[in-house]
This record gives structure tokens, C-alpha cells and sequence, in this order.
């Protein structure tokens, strides 16, 4: 079975629908909207659980006051484990690519041509499986062709940066013997790619070691396709579950970034939680921890907090304020989140462009998101994702 086929499979698995978990959510946050858990003995340590929108911006955006621990498994360091000066240095090696002016050269190039082939393939039939077909697809030819990973090894590259079996020490030792090669080659022959990149730049005046690239490409590779795949899936299941706003959006293509902001607020596609720990006696929301606390930052619950989104459980593309919250705040925002918003603005606006009269194949179930999408993420939580979105559409004459 390949990677590919294993990845379908996974993605195939039943869930259950996402939408009551937001429900109890929003019970939590407005009975308490920092609250401590209690684990049962043994287990662990006492964790405070952040579901205000307030309480999440300010441990996710604070990095002199929250760090993030990293997984007792992962032996090589990465960005998301650097706080202040570190942080800044690292991240500036390897960020030209993922600015938005970065961003801009690879969607002529390599973002439009590609999604372009991609609906070529299923465009005649006038139906297809938007997820199988379509959204499953280009996140992972992306950041693949980004990075630099030859397309004949595109099906081993699927396996590791969507590993169905959890990101683990097996998980780590397989990249890296994969990886150490390329690294090696690239040294030899550095190309217009983030491993050519990095071997073309220097730490405290000296050449990257082995080690230094592994901590970009350990995080690159699991982080710069799921996130994508979950959040352009759930996007077209927004519009297509919403007709109306679909509609809008096709009258209207100055609303597509509306859409694709809205459809990361409604649903998030990353980690349900994100798990910080205060690095100083600190106060969230009136709660006072002391130095050492393990908090979960609830992006999920906070993406729909009614003190801030006006009804925040409906999908609705003309909204104006939408959250960077999936891709975190301050030093550590993501990476990649223009390189996202890029896909899924291009994928809209292609389906837009090619699939006329667009709609849900109504002898097919009813679409939903569930929490069920994608890889362990160390007790962050998983991605949340409708899995299937069966369509019709005029096909061309």
C-alpha cells in the first residue's frame, strides 16, 4: 500500500461531528473561561485550560512569559522550543521564503499551475470528491517542490509529513535518515529551494550543521501540509453547506479572502489546544498560576467567542474581523500561514473559475467536520476536517 493510499484511508475513517464539542466549549468558556483540570492521580500535573479569545491571545503571543514544552520523544530541537533572541535569529534564516512577497513568486509559479492540473484530471466528469480529488492533494506538492524533495520521491515524502501512525521517535529517526542525504547533496549543490537556503546561509558565522537543518525541516515537513489540507476541505465545506454564501462569493471575488479567513475562524483545522507552559508567576483572565504551569490554550473555543464574533457558530464570508489565532500570535506566529491562505485563496478561486454552478452531490450524506483528520500531535489535540465533499458541476462543452 503506498503512502498515498494509507493517507485516503486515514482520512476515510469515521468521526463524529465536530459542531456539539463547540457547543460545550462555549458552556465552558462562559461558565469559566480559565479553568483547572484535575487529573486523575498519577497522570500528571495540574493543567489550566485558557477558552477566552483574551486568555488565548495573550499565552500564545507572550513568549516572555510562556514557552512551548516540546515531546519527551523529539531529540532535535526546533523553533517552537526557542524563545526571544534564539527564536529570531533561527526564524529569520528561513522566513524570505514564507513572507507574503516570498509567498507572491510561488503562486504564479508553482501554486496556480498546479492546482490547474489537479482539475484537470476530474474537471470532464462534472463531479468529483473535493477532498480525495482535489484538497488531499496540492498542500504536499507544495511545500515538497518548496523545500526542495524530488517529485519521484513524493509518495515516501506523503508518509512523513503526514505519518498516520503519530509523530514519534520512529517517526523522527525515519525523517532523518531520509533527510541526511538531501542535506549532503544540497551542501554540494545548493538550488532555489529552502534546503539550498540553508546551506547557502550561516549561524554565529559558520555553516549549518546537519543538526541546524533538521530543526527547520523537522517542523516544515508535518506542519506545512495538514494544515492546509484541513483548513481548504473545510472551507469548501462552509460554502457549499451554505449556498448563500457561496453565491456571494461568486458575485464577489473581493470576498475570497474573506472566505478563506472565515472558513480557519468557524472551523479550526489545526490543534484543538496548544499546550504552553508560564515561564513566571503570571495572571491569565484574573487566574493567578505560578511559574511552571501547564496551560492549554483552547484556539478552537477561542475562534468563536461570542464577546468577540458576533454569531460566532455561523459561517458568514462578509464578516470582517477574523482571527490569526489557528496560526498563532506574536514571535511565534506561523510560519507558513501566508503560504496557506495562498493555497486556499488560489484553490477557490480556481474552482471558482472551472467548476460552474458548484454544489454538493445531494444523493450524497450530508459533509461534516470531525476532529479525526490527522496525525497525533503530542496531546495537542488533532485536526479537524470534513473527510469527503462529493460535487457536481457543469463539466466544459
Amino acid at each position: 500500500m503506498s503512502n498515498r493510499d494509507r493517507l485516503v484511508e486515514h482520512l476515510q475513517k469515521p468521526g463524529e461531528d465536530i459542531e456539539p464539542r463547540y457547543a460545550r466549549w462555549a458552556e465552558e468558556r462562559r461558565r469559566c473561561p480559565v479553568a483547572k483540570t484535575s487529573p486523575a492521580e498519577g497522570s500528571g500535573p495540574e493543567t489550566y485550560v485558557v477558552y477566552s479569545n483574551a486568555g488565548v491571545r495573550q499565552v500564545m503571543g507572550d513568549d516572555r512569559c510562556f514557552t512551548k514544552p516540546g515531546p519527551s520523544w523529539r531529540t532535535t530541537r526546533t523553533l517552537l522550543s526557542m524563545n526571544g533572541e534564539e527564536h529570531r535569529v533561527h526564524r529569520a534564516l528561513v522566513a524570505d521564503p514564507f513572507t507574503v512577497q516570498g509567498v507572491a513568486r510561488f503562486e504564479k509559479t508553482l501554486i496556480v499551475p498546479l492546482i490547474h492540473d489537479l482539475v484537470d484530471k476530474f474537471v470532464s466528469r462534472g463531479e468529483a470528491d473535493l477532498v480525495l480529488d482535489f484538497t488531499s492533494h496540492y498542500p504536499f506538492h507544495v511545500i515538497r517542490r518548496i523545500i526542495g524533495i524530488d517529485e519521484s520521491e513524493h509518495d515516501e515524502f506523503i508518509g512523513l509529513a503526514f505519518p498516520v501512525n503519530g509523530l514519534n521517535r520512529g517517526w523522527e529517526d525515519h525523517i532523518k535518515e531520509f533527510l541526511l542525504p538531501r542535506i549532503h547533496a544540497a551542501r554540494a549543490n545548493p538550488k532555489d529551494d529552502v534546503l539550498g537556503l540553508l546551506a547557502r546561509s550561516e549561524l554565529d558565522g559558520r555553516p549549518l550543521t546537519d543538526e541546524d537543518f533538521l530543526e527547520y525541516l523537522l517542523l516544515l515537513i508535518p506542519a506545512g501540509a495538514d494544515t492546509t489540507v484541513a483548513g481548504s476541505s473545510n472551507m469548501f465545506a462552509g460554502l457549499l453547506l451554505h449556498p448563500e454564501q457561496l453565491e456571494l462569493v461568486r458575485r464577489d471575488r473581493g470576498l475570497v479572502n474573506r472566505a478563506v479567513n472565515e472558513a480557519l475562524r468557524w472551523q479550526n483545522p489545526a490543534a484543538t489546544t496548544f499546550l504552553r507552559r508560564s515561564l513566571c508567576p503570571v495572571e491569565v483572565e484574573g487566574v493567578a498560576m505560578p511559574e511552571n504551569t501547564l496551560i492549554r490554550a483552547h484556539v478552537s473555543a477561542h475562534n468563536r467567542d461570542e464577546t468577540v464574533y458576533a454569531e460566532p457558530d455561523r459561517y458568514d464570508v462578509t464578516r470582517e474581523r477574523a482571527p490569526a489565532g489557528v496560526f498563532g500570535y506574536g514571535p511565534h506566529i506561523c510560519l507558513g500561514m501566508h503560504l496557506a491562505r495562498a493555497e486556499m485563496r488560489v484553490a477557490l478561486n480556481v474552482a471558482l473559475d472551472r467548476l460552474p454552478h458548484l454544489r454538493l452531490d445531494p444523493s450524497a450524506p450530508r459533509p461534516f467536520v470531525r476532529p479525526a483528520s490527522g496525525p497525533d500531535t503530542g496531546g495537542d489535540g488533532s485536526l479537524a476536517a470534513v473527510n469527503s465533499l462529493p460535487v457536481l458541476f457543469d463539466p466544459p462543452a
